[in-house]
């Protein structure tokens, strides 16, 4: 019998063709797991971001109220001050008097 040497072509194309298609289906599993990890740090940054922003917004407002207080407290201190110089007595000095007559009886 005579011996058939031939070459399969068919099978090496369906060899090939499945090689391909792991490695495309690699590729795109690689590929999407490194987007997946950017857009997780992206993420990630800009919670960080966010945060120091807030944080900073926080501080402003804090300064912003203590520097309002500290503004009040000058401007009352001023008013008392100016009455004061022209006899009005203010509550601040009739309950300071009052602490030293109490004070003064006790001695």
């Amino acid at each position: 019998m005579a011996e058939r040497n031939y070459i399969d072509i068919e099978g090496m194309q369906k060899r090939v063709d499945e090689k391909d298609r792991k490695q495309s289906e690699e590729f795109r599993a690689s590929l999407q797991a490194q987007t997946d990890q950017t857009i997780e740090e992206q993420n990630k940054m800009q919670e960080l971001f966010a945060k120091a922003v807030q944080s900073e917004h926080d501080e402003a407002e804090k300064k912003r109220a203590a520097e309002i207080e500290a503004e009040k407290s000058k401007a009352v201190a001023d008013v008392e001050a100016k009455y004061e110089n022209k006899g009005v007595i203010s509550e601040a000095t009739k309950k300071r008097d009052e602490a030293y007559r109490k004070m003064l009886k006790n001695l």
